[in-house]
Parts: structure tokens; sequence; C-alpha cells
């Protein structure tokens, strides 16, 4: 005789909270997956983008023909002004600070362009430290070790190089005052004047 044998095979049904626990899981690997996808989309967008402009070592393409130049990132940026050292950046952004750290953005940088616009000018000397230590022109020189300038000092300066102007460049001149007649105008406490003739 033959044996037989019987085999019953029983499936234990999960808890619900093992049920929960793997929909979870689930839901956080589809999101995944979603946010995966949508990464991989915009990345394509960029690529396959026919007007994309990257800066540094930049890759310009205009319609189908497309070139690559290599721009360095001090040479894109155009002054009206000479380059500056690091030394100079910092002694206007001291000036800044001790002449107009209370003043508005815009009047900050214009004390700076007023620096760099005797810099430029013919009938004032040609260094920034020449015209800063000018005797008789900046009362702040005396102080000028004591200064501690900062973000907004710094970035007056960088205004001043590299953005839009807020003074003409005859424009040498400020007080709270005015230093003579040919007033340009005035910017928070400080009225700026263009160059005039010694009498």
């Amino acid at each position: 005789m033959e044996q037989q044998f019987l085999t019953i095979e029983v499936q234990v049904l999960p808890s619900r909270a093992e049920r929960l626990r793997r929909r979870r899981e689930l839901l956080v690997l589809r999101m995944a997956l979603a946010a995966a996808s949508l990464l991989v989309v915009i990345l394509l967008a960029f690529l396959l983008s026919p007007n994309r402009a990257v800066r540094g070592a930049e890759q310009v393409e205009e319609g189908p023909a497309a070139r690559v130049q290599l721009i360095e990132a001090e040479k894109e940026r155009e002054s009206r002004y000479d380059a500056l050292t690091e030394n100079e950046r910092e002694l206007i952004a001291r000036v800044v600070y001790l002449e107009a750290r209370g003043e508005p953005e815009e009047g900050q940088q214009a004390v700076a362009e007023v620096i760099l616009n005797r810099v430029a000018a013919e009938n004032f000397p040609s260094s920034v430290e020449s015209v800063v230590y000018q005797e008789g022109q900046f009362a702040a020189a005396e102080d000028i070790e004591k200064a501690t300038p900062g973000e907004k000092q710094y970035a007056a300066v960088e205004a001043a190089m590299y953005g839009e102007p807020v003074l003409p460049m005859d424009v040498v001149y400020f007080s709270q005052k005015g230093e003579n007649e040919n007033v340009w105008g005035k910017i928070g406490g400080h009225v700026f004047c263009y160059q005039y003739v010694w009498k």
C-alpha cells in the first residue's frame, strides 16, 4: 500500500499594523521614484534648452551654431574705474564705514564713488591711498585703523566698481553742507558737489 501525504498550506494574514507599515513603505518608494523622475525631466530640459548660457567655462548657444567661450569672471564685469587691489578695497570700505555707515546704500556707494572719481580725475592724486590721506580731505583718515567695515560697506565698494553708477565722474566732493555751489544733489545727510576752480 502506498502512503499518501496531504499538504495543507496555511496562509496567515498580516495584522492591520503590518499592512499599514507596508503601505507606507510603498508610498515612500513611489514618492522617491516620482521625485527622481522629476529631477531627470528638469535636468534633461536644462541640457536640451537651445538658449541656455552657463557662466565660467561658458557654453553659449546661438541658434544652430554653438561655440564655447572661456571667460574669466573678473574680465566679465566691466567698470568705469581701474581695477582695485584688495588693500584699496579695504581702505575704501573703511572710509565708507567711517563717513557713511548710517547712510542709505546709495549714499554709501556714492561716498565710494567720490574716492574713485578723485583717483580718476587729473587734478587729484592717482592712487586710492593718496586720495584718502590727502591733507584736509577726509576727516575719517585719522581713525582709519579703528574702522570695522561690514558687509554693507564692502557691497558699496563693489557697487561703485561694477554696479550702476550713482554719481557722474566729475562729482568729487561730499559733505554735510556742500563743498561749493556746484551741487549735484543730496543723498541722506550728504551733499555731493562737482569739481570747481579754486579761487
